[in-house]
């Protein structure tokens, strides 16, 4: 009676405490890309994330990163390794107020006091600078810089297969799986009850 006691105790205490799972979506390889200078990923709402690779034993004080709201420069032991304009994205393009010149469009924009870069050892023994970018509005992005080659973003939002990637055999055990649990079987599986 006594564990019941404490275990009812345990868990009205972890439901008070209002205990919640994290529900963002996670950074995904798959939503990103590979440029020239380096590789990326990317949440849909909030962060782009570069990865740069640089010498065994950079410090912190051999790099710079000049972050601003439409572009991006990155210099390691003063050789520059990416420098443009972020992506502008044609099909978010926000109309603005006509200029001297005509109608302008705005850039993907990032909030750079958000923006922070770290030196990071990675899984080879090498070095990574890992530079993030915190977005401004909330969309997929198909390229960092504008001169980087464009990724397809049309299927980010779809929910993923999940069954997709496995061969048959795969597929046959998982019906299998699925059989037992149920009380049932496959015609021809060892579970179907012949």
């Amino acid at each position: 009676a006594g564990q019941g006691r404490a275990f009812f105790h345990l868990a009205r205490a972890l439901v008070c405490m209002a205990i919640s799972p994290d529900l963002s979506d996670p950074l995904d390889d798959a939503k990103g890309g590979i440029s020239l200078w380096g590789r990326w990923l990317q949440d849909r709402d909030e962060q782009v994330v570069l990865k740069l690779r640089v010498a065994t034993g950079t410090k912190g004080r051999a790099v710079r990163v000049d972050f601003k709201s439409a572009s991006l420069k990155v210099a390691v032991n003063a050789e520059v390794c990416m420098d443009g304009t972020l992506s502008a994205q044609a099909p978010r393009r926000t109309r603005l107020a006509p200029g001297p010149r005509g109608p302008r469009t705005s850039h993907r924009q990032v909030l750079p006091d958000e923006c922070e870069w770290q030196l990071d050892d990675d899984a080879e023994g090498g070095r990574e600078l890992v530079v993030t970018l915190r977005k401004a509005s909330p969309g997929w992005w198909d390229r960092v810089l504008q001169q980087d080659a464009p990724i397809s973003t049309k299927a980010f939002d779809e929910p993923p297969f999940m069954l997709g990637g496995m061969t048959d055999l795969q597929h046959e055990s998982m019906r299998d799986h699925v059989a037992r649990m149920t009380g049932g079987g496959t015609p021809g599986s060892a579970w179907d009850g012949r």
